[in-house]
């Protein structure tokens, strides 16, 4: 009877430290959007910005010199946004080193936006990116160019 006695003060000691809890991370970053911004510095240059959520996608496309806009929302895919969001490691994103802005010499910049449920990460012109990165890239620049076809 004391070992019974024992064992479950011991067992209610290690609930009340911690021990047995389950821990419920809230500020683990959940990833609400991604975004894709292409800025063209050139008179004739086309501007493209792209939101993906895990419900939409929307897509604005803007000739500068003709002022000329055009805009797409649709329905996301229920097998696009797992894809994304499993090529975006956070702290990989974060070191990514942002690049000089060549839009005032007509160059142009993108932009790679990861809204969370805590933060914003963002980089501009971003220098040596890793493999999933790149695939990221690739990813958004291919549903820029099927969402050409809505046109």
């Amino acid at each position: 009877m004391k070992t019974l006695l024992l064992a479950l003060s011991f067992l209610i000691a290690l609930q009340f430290s911690g021990y047995c809890q389950k821990t419920n991370d809230t500020s683990a970053e959940k990833i609400t959007q991604i975004r894709y911004d292409f800025v063209s510095g050139a008179k004739y240059g086309t501007d493209r910005h792209l939101s993906i959520t895990r419900d939409s996608i929307i897509y604005d496309s803007r000739m500068n010199y003709y002022d000329l806009s055009v805009r797409i929302h649709i329905p996301n895919r229920p097998d696009l946004w797992p894809d994304l969001v499993k090529l975006i490691n956070l702290e990989e994103f974060d070191k990514i080193k942002n690049g000089e802005s060549e839009v005032n010499s007509d160059g142009s910049d993108e932009y790679i936006t990861v809204q969370t449920s805590v933060k914003s990460h963002k980089e501009v012109n971003g220098r040596l990116y890793n493999n999933s990165i790149n695939s990221l890239k690739d990813k958004l620049k291919n549903i820029i160019s099927d969402l050409k076809n809505y046109l």
